[in-house]
């Protein structure tokens, strides 16, 4: 039993860096400020349209989206495909905010602090801090206690 705690401990940090590495970016690495406390398993996040923060403690499952870039639906073809704003759709994830597997964060949007995003959910603007939010698209399930969370 010691044993595997202790080979747990030394290979945590090594298996953390794995996960970590397995982001996805689709746009400018400079407009993603991901915490070096955050993981993100295997997010794709989409950084053409704006900027994407992940702040300390946050956290993703599997093949979560989070996505800043939009396509103009009042034009057709191939100017469609190609006009993209460059910037106004920011999104803001807060402080050990929790993103279910397959969630998709569509920008502008901020998540706030210490909110749980339900799996398979679609946020499409705002969450409030301490929010459970859940469905298509998302909406306010429940609202956690602060003063009942361990930290």
């Amino acid at each position: 039993m010691l044993v595997r705690k202790l080979f747990r401990w030394l290979l945590r940090p090594i298996v953390l860096d794995i996960i970590n590495r397995d982001i996805r970016i689709w746009g400018a690495r400079s407009r993603l400020r991901l915490s070096p406390k955050a993981h993100m398993a295997n997010a794709l996040i989409n950084t053409y349209s704006g900027f994407v923060t992940v702040e300390d403690f946050a956290f993703a499952g599997h093949d979560v989206l989070i996505i800043t870039g939009t396509h103009d639906i009042n034009v057709a073809g191939e100017q469609r495909m190609y006009s993209v704003p460059m910037e106004g759709r920011d999104i803001h994830i807060g402080k050990a905010v929790w993103l279910g597997s397959r969630s998709v964060i569509l920008g502008p949007s901020t998540i706030g602090d210490y909110a749980v995003v339900a799996a398979g959910a679609v946020v499409i603007g705002d969450v409030p801090a301490y929010a459970v939010v859940g469905g298509v698209p998302a909406r306010v399930i429940r609202t956690l206690d602060p003063s009942s969370m361990a930290t």
